[in-house]
């Protein structure tokens, strides 16, 4: 997930960060997933998931000109094997966020890392389960409304890239009574009114009927072209942040010289990948070739998120 200013009005979103997680948590008490390990542990393994890279998570905050921001949303969510979402399923039960939270504390993580990932990507896709969304309370109509927009576009930024084949999210509260006739292209797996929750599913054939542009977007793929390295992605998703050179050599705890290389690098995959991108670049003058270079690749980036997310074609059975 790659940090982004996309603006809805005076509200911007960002990925989250280690120190954003108790406020968030909090405001979000059912997100937890500490009835089984206890709020301290649940933290830490919150935290433990953002360093992993398995927690995709992001907030949506004020832009107050002269003031602090202020955190009005925040949306989480993670891939989970196949196996877990099936049990999920066929014994549903309330409170599937401590179950991975506990499942994680345990050494019996249910969560994928980085290479399943890559290889959920590169083969039959990706179960993702929200553990988090954006419904706070704002300050009036127009910014409740506002960070409505800007948590559906967020999501689907997030998201874009992976080949995600169903969602679930287990909805509480207000979200819950919301419900009505139900959320378009989801299916209500159970509601648990004892508890106040909902277990609810979608999946990608599911959503190919529904006219939400969330629906539709978060579940389209295309394959990477260029199938850069980790170190290569992490350059270009830095970049992609404006981060400088010299910014990425202290991030990474290399030199300069060494980031440069590594661009170098990026260069001459999508010179043999993708000589067309380059092709009206050909006859610039030398000084100017690497800058317009990161230039062209920067935008292609934007436009392909797929290039910048773990990916591994599986093998053959």
């Amino acid at each position: 997930m790659t940090s982004s200013a996309l603006v809805a009005g005076k509200l911007r979103w960002r990925d989250a960060v280690a120190a954003d997680l108790e406020l968030c948590l909090e405001r979000q008490p059912d997100a937890w997933g500490d009835e089984i390990v206890g709020r301290a542990r649940a933290l830490d393994v919150w935290k433990d998931l953002l360093r992993s890279r398995s927690l995709i998570s992001g907030v949506i905050e004020t832009i107050s000109p002269g003031g602090a921001p202020r955190i009005l949303g925040f949306g989480s969510s993670v891939f989970v094997t196949p196996e877990f979402v099936d049990l999920e399923i066929l014994n549903p039960r309330p409170g599937i966020n401590s179950r991975i939270i506990a499942g994680v504390e345990a050494g019996k993580s249910v969560v994928l890392g980085q290479r399943d990932i890559a290889r959920g990507n590169g083969g039959n896709g990706l179960d993702a389960i929200f553990l988090s969304s954006v419904w706070w309370n704002t300050s009036n109509a127009v910014e409740f409304s506002e960070m409505m927009m800007a948590s559906a576009g967020s999501c689907v930024e997030a998201h874009a890239g992976y080949r995600i084949r169903s969602v679930m999210v287990e909805l509480s509260g207000e979200q819950t009574r919301a419900l009505g006739a139900g959320i378009a292209g989801f299916d209500v797996i159970k509601e648990f009114r004892d508890v106040d929750r909902a277990l609810l599913r979608q999946r990608k054939e599911d959503a190919a009927g529904v006219s939400t542009n969330v629906s539709n977007l978060l579940f389209q793929y295309r394959e990477p072209r260029l199938h850069l390295r980790n170190p290569d992605q992490r350059i270009l998703i830095g970049a992609l942040r404006g981060t400088t050179d010299q910014e990425l050599s202290i991030e990474f705890g290399v030199s300069v010289p060494a980031v440069k290389k590594r661009w170098r690098s990026i260069f001459v995959n999508v010179e043999d990948r993708m000589p067309e991108l380059f092709g009206s670049y050909i006859a610039a003058a030398d000084g100017k070739r690497g800058l317009q270079r990161r230039h062209l690749v920067l935008s292609y980036m934007r436009e392909h998120p797929e290039e910048l997310r773990p990916f591994a074609r599986s093998r053959p059975a």
